[in-house]
């Protein structure tokens, strides 16, 4: 494809994308209310996109050991305690993702040669919320340090 067949692909897909989001208004505009089934859709939608997501995000959990479901278990027992207590669900989503990630980077970690839902999960530290967090800021100091020397051969820190 050439450069003007790239403008021209460009330019219909901002073409289709502003009609996509215009018509709603070209339609329900002014003062003529939606239909009913539309309003009540509305109200419905965005906890059945939730619902979508949390049954793709568990869909490959494996209970063949503890360590193939305990940090989705975790995470899942956070954000719902997290968003009973603070009503926040930019705090919940983002606080489990984090905790998440700090759970299977750092406590349940993979052999090389072994996949999810494997028996092959190691634990790497034996208090996993304690020695999590300090092998998490740990990490991020190694993490920044051989950043630093790679990006800069004279570094001596």
């Amino acid at each position: 494809m050439t450069g003007s067949g790239y403008l021209i692909s460009i330019l219909i897909m901002a073409v289709v994308t502003i009609l996509l989001r215009a018509i709603p208004f070209l339609l329900f505009g002014g003062k003529r209310r939606p239909p009913a089934l539309i309003t009540h859709l509305s109200s419905l939608l965005p906890y059945a996109v939730m619902m979508m997501l949390v049954v793709y995000c568990l869909r490959n959990i494996s209970f063949a050991s503890a360590a193939g479901f305990v940090p989705e278990l975790i995470c899942i027992v956070l954000v719902v305690l997290l968003h009973l207590w603070k009503h926040n669900i930019i705090l919940s989503i983002v606080s489990g993702t984090v905790v998440y990630m700090l759970l299977v980077q750092m406590v349940f970690v993979y052999p090389d040669d072994s996949l999810p839902g494997d028996s092959g999960f190691t634990f790497c530290c034996s208090d996993p919320v304690f020695k999590g967090i300090i092998g998490a800021a740990s990490f991020f100091r190694r993490r920044k340090m051989k950043c630093s020397k790679r990006s800069n051969p004279s570094f001596t820190g």
